[in-house]
């Protein structure tokens, strides 16, 4: 199903809040931990990359008539590792915040599981027939980003700002939702309509939970 301009180009939009996002995200756990931090920043990295590719893949497929397969294949290969970067990053950040203890390994650790997410990848695609590898990398996303959910919620919880916590939560739900959706291809223009605008949304609210918790901890450090 080839998509139409109007939805290529939506596209877009989730892909540009999400960016937000993590900026915000990452200045987060820059608060907490600067080499945490840099994690954070090669994670938001990968996601953001594999979001624009995949939009791009949609735009050029409007406009030339064809499919770029690496392109539309790059969103769950980059966003299973960058997801996995966020997480690690985002618990070895409270872990120094919270509890005073460096962790060793903060670099090694996500190289490693980049390296393995990579070879995996490359093997099981060479491997295996028809979608398997889609939908191992699908899985892995929805566990990596479900990690970097709880531990934002629970960043939140501490720092008293429930009703953040609670939006980072939904937009668990909603990415669940999600990850069922893409299990299976759109029959028609308005259920892609749907899935795009059901991203949208979600990317709207983890835009507005970073914000709030961006701001609190910035008005705390100013006041400390």
């Amino acid at each position: 199903m080839t998509p139409t301009l109007a939805l290529a180009l939506q596209d877009f939009v989730p892909v540009f809040l999400t960016l937000l996002a993590l900026i915000w995200i990452t200045r987060i756990i820059f608060s907490m931990d600067q080499r945490s931090g840099l994690v954070g920043i090669i994670g938001s990295s990968l996601v953001i990359l594999g979001g624009l590719l995949k939009a791009i893949s949609k735009l050029l497929w409007v406009i030339s008539g064809d499919l770029i397969l690496w392109m539309e294949n790059s969103l769950f290969v980059l966003m299973a590792p960058g997801f996995g970067l966020l997480a690690w990053a985002i618990w070895t950040g409270q872990k120094s915040s919270f509890r005073g203890v460096e962790t060793k390994y903060v670099f090694q650790v996500p190289t490693v599981f980049v390296l393995l997410v990579g070879g995996g990848t490359a093997i099981f695609g060479f491997s295996s027939e028809g979608r398997a590898w889609f939908f191992a990398l699908l899985t892995l996303v929805v566990i990596m980003s479900s990690m970097m959910l709880i531990l934002l919620s629970r960043h939140a919880w501490i720092r008293r700002l429930k009703s953040t916590a609670y939006l980072f939560l939904v937009y668990l739900v909603l990415t669940l939702v999600l990850n069922g959706m893409a299990r299976t291809p759109s029959p028609s223009i308005g259920v892609e309509w749907t899935k795009q605008l059901l991203n949208t949304a979600a990317a709207i609210i983890l835009t507005i939970a970073s914000w709030q918790m961006w701001r609190s901890i910035k008005k705390l450090n100013m006041g400390s």
